[in-house]
């Protein structure tokens, strides 16, 4: 990656952190702990969990080998990983003051299932700017996505003055579909890469992305490990927020 793609890169982290810290100040003023320790340890993490496994080593080996034809079997491995993680999540989330409103964080766990599949989808287009070079474009993209995403959970929670736990889940089940829909949109309008045009992937690229997935579980597990442990032994949302 060139020196002025990294800079693009880099400035775009800074501008996405800078985005979710304003949000989350705003959300602090209107939400309880227990509220943001439902959102943070229990769907963001659930969400992020199933691309971080299902997408990192798809995307280092695609751009090892240079073959962004395989950059789809992100989607099987996100509705595979996906399915298992929503099970387990659905299984074993347990809170008492989350039972009320089960069915709601049901509907969410699955929005969010659904927004990580349809995230998966531009994995091949993002591949594709990436080895051109595109980054500026690819930044443009999940910019403008991302800026989707912030506008529709705020208008959700602000919109209330006493925001509950089965609308603050509703935001921001919301706000990630919105978000992976107009990931779909944009790379679709400004760089015409879909599913459709790729092609099947090599061997090398195959035994490649086993091999990565394999230590993106280990890599992952070990990064996320306090969450994990603090999402599913502390005794309630409360302590999960002020965590967060």
């Amino acid at each position: 990656m060139s020196s002025n793609n990294l800079k693009t890169a880099i400035l775009f982290q800074m501008f996405a952190r800078l985005l979710t810290f304003a949000m989350n100040n705003l959300i602090t003023r209107h939400t309880l702990a227990s509220q943001l320790g439902l959102i943070s340890m229990k769907l963001d993490l659930f969400g992020n969990t199933i691309l971080s496994l299902a997408r990192d080593g798809v995307s280092l080996a695609v751009l090892r080998v240079k073959g962004k034809g395989g950059a789809w079997i992100s989607v099987p491995l996100t509705i595979f990983i996906g399915a298992i993680c929503t099970l387990l999540t659905l299984k074993y989330t347990t809170e008492p003051s989350l039972i009320p409103f089960f069915p709601q964080f049901r509907q969410a766990v699955f929005s969010y299932y659904f927004a990580a599949i349809l995230e998966s989808l531009t994995e091949s287009s993002a591949a594709d700017l990436i080895m051109k070079q595109e980054m500026k474009k690819k930044v443009l993209i999940e910019s403008m996505a991302l800026i989707f995403r912030i506008a529709i959970v705020l208008r959700g929670i602000l919109k209330e003055e006493n925001v509950q736990i089965d609308g603050l889940m509703m935001a921001f089940s919301k706000g990630q579909v919105v978000y992976a829909v107009c990931l779909n949109v944009f790379h679709f309008l400004f760089n015409k890469t879909t599913l459709l045009s790729t092609s099947l992937p090599s061997k090398e690229l195959i035994v490649l992305t086993w091999s990565l997935t394999c230590q993106t579980f280990f890599k992952y597990f070990l990064a996320q490990g306090d969450m994990f442990v603090i999402g599913n032994f502390s005794a309630n949302l409360s302590d999960q927020g002020v965590y967060t």
